[in-house]
């Protein structure tokens, strides 16, 4: 590597920073505004972040118009490397505090799912809000073949529904795709469990607790919301925002509460729980 005063990294003519330069060149962005990355992005790296197949490209190019595609998601989740030239770029992604934290919120859905399904013996019906690619869904399925399971599965991309669908083809007994913006979709049924992992963190306070307000009320009798939302102790926040673009909306556990109270829930009825990191955190709301 070079100075700190130069802004051409060795690397970056090569594949990419091999393992033991993560954290240098991590400390070379947290150092850098918007401008000079844009500056560096735009010569040394722009094939890198231009090319659609890797991590960054996807992320930054936005094929599907929106950050945090269910492809984007579904790449992560299955640690998705090129096999070319850009492979240790994507190795690099991978080893991100937010990707990880994005792959251990799935795990959390499918322990939680466990969890509940040992404490109930009759029907139990979810709906999730932003499903992607509805891989938390196939994993759980997969594993316990629990067949008193129903899950409604909602997304405004017809992309992600027809992708969790191929992937769910064995479960489409058990699994319903819904088509709507959740902004707009009004639930007809009951649920035990609402679920969203990564759309909450997308939208303002007062979406936020639009939302809150609007689904508590398809909860059954000890039912529970959990909303899935980025810490504000995300340590990939400032990477994700100037290299990829990907903005999000981070909060406290208070802040996430505070947003439950607002949408007229009593704060004795929530609790806010995280993966293992500390990144991804959980905001639980019980129905009595």
């Amino acid at each position: 590597m070079q100075s700190d005063n130069d802004t051409t990294l060795t690397f970056t003519a090569t594949p990419g920073p091999p393992a033991d330069m993560y954290h240098v060149l991590n400390e070379y962005i947290d150092g850098l505004d918007e401008a000079q990355w844009k500056a560096i992005a735009a010569s040394e790296l722009r094939e890198v972040f231009r090319t659609e197949h890797t991590i960054f490209g996807h992320a930054l190019e936005k094929p599907f118009g929106y950050a945090g595609d269910y492809l984007l998601i579904e790449k992560i989740y299955n640690h998705h490397i090129s096999h070319d030239r850009f492979e240790c770029w994507d190795r690099y992604c991978h080893s991100h505090a937010a990707t990880q934290a994005v792959r251990n919120r799935k795990s959390y859905f499918v322990q939680k799912m466990k969890d509940l399904n040992r404490i109930v013996d009759q029907p139990f019906r979810v709906l999730i809000l932003g499903s992607g690619p509805a891989t938390d869904v196939y994993e759980y399925l997969t594993e316990t073949r629990a067949g008193n399971m129903h899950f409604d599965l909602l997304d405004i991309d017809q992309r992600a529904i027809d992708f969790a669908a191929e992937k769910n083809l064995a479960f489409l007994d058990q699994v319903l795709f819904i088509k709507s913006n959740v902004l707009r979709f009004t639930a007809s049924e009951t649920y035990d469990l609402v679920w969203s992992a990564g759309l909450f963190d997308y939208l303002d306070d007062r979406q936020f607790s639009f939302l809150v307000k609007r689904f508590y009320h398809n909860l059954r009798p000890g039912g529970r919301m959990i909303i899935g939302n980025f810490s504000l102790e995300n340590p990939t926040r400032k990477f994700m925002e100037i290299v990829t673009e990907w903005h999000l909306n981070h909060r406290s556990p208070d802040h996430l509460i505070a947003l439950a109270e607002a949408a007229g829930v009593e704060r004795s009825h929530c609790s806010v729980e995280k993966e293992e990191l500390g990144v991804n955190l959980f905001l639980n709301i019980i129905n009595g």
